[in-house]
Formats: C-alpha cells, structure tokens, sequence
C-alpha cells in the first residue's frame, strides 16, 4: 500500500499531492499539478495509483483523512467508528478546521445528537 499526503501549498494556490518515499518523508508526487481542492487531488492519487492508496490531509498544521462529513455519520450509525477508534475536527467548506468546536468523537454524534453548525461540510478524522 502506498501512502499519500495533501496539503494546500500558498505558493502554489493550489492542494498538493505528496508521497511517502522508504525513508518515510512526503516529497512532491512526481509530475503532479496542484489542484483546486482536495478531492481533486485524491481523485489524480488514485488515478496514476491503482492499488488502494491511504490519503492523508494536512489542514491547518493538523494530519489526518478528510471524509464528508455524511460519510462520516454514516460510519457512525453502522457502528464502523467508535470512540474508541478517534475523534476529528469539523472542517467548513473551504477547508478551514471550525475553531467553535472542539474535536468531536463519534458518540457525539450517535448518543448526545450534538448540532454541528451548517458550515462544517467535512470531518478531518484523526485514528487512534
């Protein structure tokens, strides 16, 4: 399995895909554009990587997989998260991590039917 980084490059304007080499550090996936958003960035990755890449995203200094945030509730419901497993950040739509809040854990989500506020579009959801 390969693994990959994304992250907003202001030089660039644009997200940049990076890949982990065998001495462990993300370097500039070769012959890569930047790109206007994040998915379009994942979709490049699993384009010219075929075999199931883990895609990581780096938001504001934070590390961790970006998912929808219905994608994520979702998970939740079928039980495929716990708490156990991690929390994340509420990101909004133009991928700013929503500071109102702090890290929220599936059973917030599940059991105490937290609102989140309409703005967050994404979670950045860190693993244990």
């Amino acid at each position: 399995m390969s693994f990959y980084q994304i992250e907003y490059s202001k030089k660039e304007s644009g997200w940049i895909p990076k890949k982990k080499g065998s001495d462990y550090q993300y370097r500039r996936a070769l012959k890569s554009p930047s790109f206007p958003t994040p998915e379009e960035a994942e979709e490049w990755i699993r384009k010219v990587d075929t075999n199931h890449p883990w895609i990581d995203h780096k938001i504001q200094g934070y590390l961790g997989h970006l998912m929808l945030l219905k994608e994520w509730e979702s998970d939740c419901d079928y039980g495929a998260l716990v708490d156990y497993d991690g929390d994340g950040d509420l990101v909004d739509f133009h991928y700013n991590i929503i500071t109102e809040f702090q890290s929220v854990c599936p059973s917030d989500y599940t059991d105490r039917k937290i609102q989140y506020p309409p703005e967050a579009k994404y979670i950045l959801w860190y693993n244990r």
